[in-house]
């Protein structure tokens, strides 16, 4: 039996490690690591699955991290966070439950290349001005990004500022190739904001 770190929904990086302790307050992310290790640790037969910032989550209202203006355009918006610096998305509705299965179908034959190794079941790395491009070109209607100067949470905001500086998985291929062999078929945030965001801002 494989054990698959999917702690809260997926596991992530050690924020307060990987930027030597500057961003020491991103508790869902460096608690998630710690899990992580100790599964690895333990002995038992294992995989890991990190995931990027949720797509979807971009989109519900009361998060407003997108908005319709008086004059019909739209923000994109996400705190803390620099335009050129990348994000990654991950397409949680089609992309997450295909990672899983994929892992978990093909371990027992492929051992030497899951078990003990960590997977980045991300859809896409981008910038969110890329993000605003590609939702303005399928809705036909202006979309800008803003980075307000903060959530009004201090968690969040070290966790955007800390993917800002340090980035999410950015020495690794997106989507992961070695999940690509193993059968996933990612989607492309095209795809999603056609499928996810038109038909409720269209």
């Amino acid at each position: 039996m494989i054990y698959l770190t999917l702690v809260n929904g997926s596991s992530l990086p050690d924020a307060a490690k990987l930027s030597k302790g500057k961003y020491s307050k991103v508790v869902h992310f460096n608690n998630k690591a710690a899990i992580d290790e100790y599964l690895r640790a333990s002995g038992l037969p294992n995989a890991t699955l990190e995931l990027g910032a949720y797509a979807e989550n971009m989109f519900i209202p009361t998060f407003k991290g997108f908005e319709k203006m008086p004059d019909g355009s739209f923000e994109l918006r996400t705190p803390c966070y620099s335009p050129t610096s990348t994000q990654a998305f991950t397409w949680a509705a089609k992309d997450i439950g295909s990672c899983v299965v994929a892992l978990f179908k093909n371990y027992k034959d492929h051992g030497d290349k899951i078990l003990n190794k960590i997977f980045y079941g991300v859809t896409a790395r981008v910038t969110h001005l890329k993000f605003a491009e590609i939702i303005q070109k399928a809705l036909g209607k202006p979309v800008k990004f803003v980075s307000p100067p903060t959530s009004g949470m201090e968690e969040l905001d070290e966790m955007f500022a800390y993917q800002s500086e340090f980035g999410m998985f950015r020495e690794s291929d997106i989507p992961d190739p070695r999940l690509v062999a193993l059968g996933v078929k990612f989607g492309t945030l095209e795809e999603f904001v056609e499928t996810e965001v038109k038909a409720r801002f269209g």
